[in-house]
């Protein structure tokens, strides 16, 4: 059965990234544009939720953990 992620992976161009969501880091820098295009679709709200709960947490820590490659990140507000 195919997946929506399969169809982004097999998008494989090569892109820079969106300064607007990763100030700072130089324009030659470029990404799978299919990771781009679906971090650009998610990120906006998981930014708001991060800094909705440090509001909620009072803090301003934030760490990010991969125990495993083939896991993704987890986000720990504390």
């Amino acid at each position: 059965m195919l997946r929506v992620s399969d169809l982004t992976d097999l998008n494989v161009l090569m892109d820079p990234l969106d300064t607007k969501l990763f100030p700072g880091v130089s324009s030659s820098v470029q990404v799978h544009d299919g990771f781009r295009n679906e971090h650009a679709l998610t990120a906006p709200a998981i930014l708001a939720e991060v800094k909705r709960l440090m509001s909620v947490k009072n803090t301003k820590n934030v760490a990010t953990v991969r125990a495993f490659p083939c896991l993704r990140r987890m986000l720990f507000i504390f």
